[in-house]
């Protein structure tokens, strides 16, 4: 039968059975494109599960969709973002706490440190708004949020290799600019 209108629409007047119905059609073709984004077998899982109890909670107030597996892949996407970046957050926490960090500086070396690390920051953020649109959202994808180029190129709509390119122009214009 596939996801429809209808479908939806029942779901949003309350139908269990509609809402089994888009759970069973479309939980598969979800599973592969959340897992292409993420890698994680239970990362994956669970937000789809998250995704589609948010559905049924949420069915009163949910408004006509037109394209529903394009809705949902989004949303799946908009969940697995977040997760991506949660892991990045954390990992970036633990990587941050050594021994080394603990012990005590003098004020003139953390003054001078902290103006160093704000030096770093102001070149690389003039270096990164060098990079087009395209560029800065496949260097976030690909560096920031961890994505491999070919989840990058479902995500975007293109072409593997486009991808590559992209970096690879993005990498060398970064290289000239921070030089």
């Amino acid at each position: 039968m596939g996801i429809n209108t209808e479908i939806w629409n029942a779901i949003r007047n309350g139908n269990a059975a509609a809402m089994k119905m888009l759970y069973q059609e479309s939980y598969s073709d979800l599973y592969a494109y959340g897992f292409s984004m993420i890698a994680d077998v239970d990362k994956t899982n669970d937000a789809l599960h998250e995704l589609f109890c948010e559905l049924w909670q949420s069915r009163s107030s949910l408004s006509e969709v037109h394209h529903v597996k394009a809705y949902l892949k989004t949303c799946l996407k908009h969940k697995l973002s977040r997760e991506i970046s949660i892991d990045k957050q954390t990992s970036n926490i633990d990587d941050h706490l050594s021994v080394q960090d603990l012990k005590e500086h003098s004020y003139e070396e953390l003054l001078i440190a902290t103006q160093t690390e704000n030096d770093a920051k102001i070149q690389l953020w003039q270096a990164i708004h060098k990079l087009t649109p395209t560029q800065r959202e496949i260097i976030d994808y690909k560096f920031f949020k961890g994505l491999n180029y070919d989840a990058i190129a479902l995500l975007l709509g293109l072409k593997p290799r486009t991808i590559y390119n992209h970096v690879y122009t993005a990498l060398c214009t970064l290289r000239s600019a921070l030089k």
